[in-house]
């Protein structure tokens, strides 16, 4: 049994080895793997700097020594993560992870180093499988990164200077027409190449853009080459001049490899960034290289300079307004640039100077970060500022405050060695109001134009108009009155009768020049008062309007009695009494009655309606204006063009009494048009070489309703010997009319001395200036002079009976319709002979042109005549003379005139 066991067992082996092939015949028995490829990596250099790259050829052979096939995939992985990237197939990304196929048993990656310096582990791997291996193959390469290298070698960057001069002229470097910095060649600019090459230092074909970006802007910025296909037109902006234009970051183009930025110094020292990346086009890994400029200042950076300033005012303690102020200092050095700030001393110290006594105190943090507070104290700057809150106390006026730094040594903690200093001031008062002032609209411009580009048409088509008004209300420091403060509005705008000849406030029938308010009192006399005539009379409940500030003596002497007040009785033509006492006019402490010296008027609001009251400081946001409050007039389309008188009107206490005072502003305008306004005038072109040729000139608002009541004015252009009126008045001025209701004017216009034809000449009418800086509204008409005939003279030359040259003037007048010589005109001569024996007539031909008095002259001579022969009865010749619509005249010689010298 034993012999037979071990018999099938030697059996069974001998089995097993014929189907695996037999026992020689292969390399490997039933029972041996089969081994996998070897794999060995080869690096360019084992050790390379940051921000680098090195080339790793990988070899592969099978487990029998041959070369693995082509196109079997290797993959790369790289640890530790941080540490660079991986690449292996052109276009593929980089990263932890790469694969490359085999040609010819090799294939080839890159690795690329980050800023990271370490020990880089590259494994290459072949899968299990890989000709039958029942194992993966695998291999690794350390690779060094050393500190070192900041800029890619794919992507070097060439400057032509590292430092350059803090550039005084940077804020010029950009306006023109010099461009005082900028410019090729400049010592405020460095060139900077930059040279983009492939992995295997070939040069980058064609044309990319690679990403560049500077730190700090401030510091400096760049730009690029001009492209010449973006034309530069405006030689005073940098507008397409890509040379001219000042970058922080943008893409420059990049032409086979080479590309050129320009980096500008500004006005501040420091070191600057330049920092310029690109996709690398055989991986898409991004690279980048930097360069940094320095921009070397003229000084030191211990302080130069100092400015202060402050909010410029706060309201005492008990007012209820803002009691406090922000006074900030800045400190810079030789070269402007803010000072570098302290680290742990104070380098700016704040002193309240005067007035002695105050009561105010600076509050602010010193450099330890604790509370400061006092009449002097000591702070830091934070980016070259140093910041404090200045403390209103009781009593009220200006308060200066003194800021000192130390050129010495930049710290005030340990004694001022080199001071400088810098003072402001800030103004403490208790915002009662003093005065109020009407800001808006521009009442000037609104009565020389009678339009505004703040009117609103509400609802719109309605032909209902509204005009913002703004007043501001100032206490006696000139500070913004409190939040909150009641200001009471009204108008007058009736009776009245426009004119031409006057000023919108004079328009009012019921005015005058020599008004007298009796101070602290309700009576009103003036001396040229016609109150129960003039208008139809004062009426009971009628508006005073008393124009203090208008008075005819020294100025600001009655400004206390402007005024608008209800009238209650009248008294007599000359005299009536108020409902509200008038001021007492007494801002020296004295009571002053300077007399019947005021303007005035009295009238009613027929047309026209203002929101009562209004607030200060009632609007919200950016639109919060301090001390102002706003209304609204309202008016229709019809009363655009009348006079309208606003008044704004609050409460107070005279300083000086401690009495009820009451504060006025007034404002004349006449009601405006929406602007832009437009102009036309009919006919056009008008006559020309006539007198008293009428033309219609209307003007109106931008929305066609009519200005009425304005005075337009006119200007000619002329030619040399052209005269023109208007009204009867030469050559510009004004119309002796105001447009009527519809917005229209008729003048008469006169002119001499035209080309004829549409010619140069020409009538410009203007509505004034608009509001704002909108171009006022002009029309222009042109003239069409009219030639009716052509004067010759003289018309006949008789020749002497001996034997005498002749010597003869001609002179050709062209006349148009209206009987004036019309100068420019063109005239031809030609002149036949005629008798026995013939004379000679010298020029026989010519030409000349009119001049301003519309004639032209010529000189003929005559000569060669026979005393004996007796001239033909008919004449011995003729000269004809054409002009324009071919107009004939003609000289008989020895005959005689046809038709007085005129053209037929």
């Amino acid at each position: 049994m034993k012999v037979l066991r071990n018999a099938l067992v030697l059996l069974f082996a001998a089995l097993c080895l014929a189907g695996c092939g037999g026992g020689g015949g292969g390399s490997q028995g039933a029972f041996s793997p089969t081994p996998a490829d070897t794999i060995v990596p080869t690096a360019a250099s084992t050790s390379i700097s940051t921000n680098s790259f090195t080339t790793i050829t990988v070899a592969v052979s099978k487990h029998d020594g041959t070369i693995e096939n082509d196109g079997v995939a290797v993959t790369a992985s790289l640890s530790p993560s941080t540490i660079g990237t991986v690449s292996g197939k052109t276009g593929d990304p980089a990263g932890t992870t790469a694969s490359n196929t085999l040609a010819g048993g090799k294939t080839t990656f890159n690795f690329t180093s980050s800023n990271q310096a370490g020990m880089a582990t590259i494994t290459f791997s072949l899968p299990a499988g890989t000709n039958g291996a029942t194992v993966a193959a695998s291999a690794s390469i350390p690779i060094t990164v050393v500190a070192g290298n900041t800029n890619d070698p794919r992507l070097v960057l060439t400057p032509s200077a590292v430092t350059l001069p803090l550039n005084p002229y940077a804020a010029l470097a950009e306006v023109g027409p010099d461009f005082v910095s900028n410019y090729l060649g400049s010592p405020y600019i460095a060139e900077i190449t930059v040279t983009w090459r492939h992995s295997n230092g070939q040069l980058v074909n064609g044309t990319s853009t690679v990403n560049v970006s500077i730190d700090p802007a401030t510091i400096a910025g760049f730009s690029q080459l001009d492209n010449p296909a973006t034309a530069w037109t405006d030689k005073t902006k940098p507008d397409n001049n890509e040379f001219l234009v000042i970058l922080g970051s943008g893409p420059i183009n990049v032409t086979g490899g080479n590309g050129v930025i320009f980096i500008h110094a500004d006005d501040i020292p420091g070191t600057a960034v330049l920092t310029v990346t690109a996709i690398d086009p055989d991986n898409n890994q991004t690279i980048s290289s930097q360069v940094q400029v320095t921009i070397a200042g003229a000084a030191s950076s211990l302080p130069s300079s100092i400015s202060l300033v402050t909010t410029g005012s706060a309201y005492v303690a008990s007012s209820g307004g803002p009691q406090d102020a922000l006074v900030s200092a800045t400190v810079r050095d030789g070269n402007s640039a803010l000072v570098p700030d302290p680290s742990g001393f104070d380098n700016v110290q704040f002193q309240i100077v005067g007035p002695a006594g105050t009561d105010a105190r600076l509050s602010g943090l010193n450099a330890a970060g604790l509370p400061v507070v006092g009449s002097t104290v000591s702070t830091v700057t934070h980016n070259g500022v140093a910041s404090l809150t200045f403390q209103a106390g009781s009593q009220q006026g200006p308060v200066e405050i003194k800021a000192t730094a130390d050129r010495g040594d930049n710290n005030v903690d340990n004694g001022v060695q080199d001071a400088i200093s810098s003072t402001a001031t800030v103004v403490v008062s208790d915002g009662k109001l003093f005065s109020l002032t009407i800001v808006s609209p521009d009442t000037t411009a609104i009565t020389a134009s009678a339009v505004s580009d703040t009117v609103t048409e509400v609802p719109v088509g309605s032909a209902n108009y509204q005009l913002p008004i703004s007043v501001k209300g100032v206490d006696r420091f000139g500070n913004a009155v409190l939040a909150g403060t009641v200001v009471r509005f009204g108008l007058v705008d009736s009776p009245q009768v426009p004119s031409a000849t006057t000023l919108p406030q004079n328009w009012f029938s019921i005015s005058g020049l020599a008004g007298d308010p009796k101070e602290g009192a309700t009576l009103f006399n003036a001396t040229d008062g016609k109150f129960t005539t003039a208008g139809g009379q004062v009426q009971l409940g009628d508006t005073l309007i008393v124009f203090g500030k208008q008075a005819t003596n020294q100025t600001q002497d009655n400004d206390d009695l402007e005024s608008a007040g209800v009238v209650r009785s009248i008294n007599s033509a000359t005299s009536l009494t108020v409902a509200t006492p008038f001021n007492l006019n007494d801002g020296t402490g004295l009571v002053r009655d300077y007399g019947p010296v005021i303007p005035y008027l009295i009238g009613r609001a027929e047309f026209g309606s203002v929101a009562s009251p209004a607030f200060t400081d009632a609007l919200t946001g950016t639109d919060s204006q301090p001390g102002v409050a706003t209304t609204t007039l309202n008016y229709p389309g019809s009363a655009i063009g009348k006079a309208v008188v606003i008044y704004a009107q609050s409460n107070s206490t005279d300083y000086t009494s401690h009495t009820a005072n009451i504060v006025t502003d007034t404002a004349t305008l006449v009601f405006p048009g929406l602007g832009p306004g437009r102009l036309t005038a009919s006919p056009d072109p008008l006559q020309g070489d006539a007198a008293n040729v009428p033309v219609t000139v209307c003007y109106s608002d931008s929305l066609n309703q009519p200005i009425a009541n304005f005075r337009l004015n006119f200007s000619f252009e002329l030619p040399a010997g052209g005269t023109g009126k208007v009204d009867n008045i030469a050559t510009s001025g004004p119309l002796d009319k105001v447009t009527g209701a519809n917005g229209c004017v008729t003048a008469l216009v006169t002119t001499t001395g035209l080309p004829a034809g549409a010619g140069s000449a020409s009538l410009t009418f203007t509505a004034g200036v608009t509001s704002g800086s909108v171009e006022a509204p002009s029309v222009t008409v042109g003239f069409v002079v009219n030639i009716a005939s052509m004067q010759v003279s003289p018309c006949n030359i008789s020749t002497p009976v001996n034997n005498n040259d002749i010597l003869q003037t001609i002179n050709v007048k062209i006349l148009s319709s209206s009987g004036s010589g019309v100068g420019g005109q063109a005239i031809s001569m030609s002149c036949v002979a005629a008798g026995t024996p013939t004379p000679t007539i010298t020029p026989s031909s010519g030409s000349s042109t009119t001049d301003a008095s519309g004639v032209a002259s010529f000189t003929i001579e005559l000569s060669n005549f026979d005393p004996t022969n007796a001239p033909a009865p008919t004449g011995t010749g003729v000269c004809t003379f054409t002009g324009p619509d071919n107009l004939k005249g003609t000289v008989n010689i020895n005959g005689q005139c046809v038709n007085d010298g005129f053209s037929p």
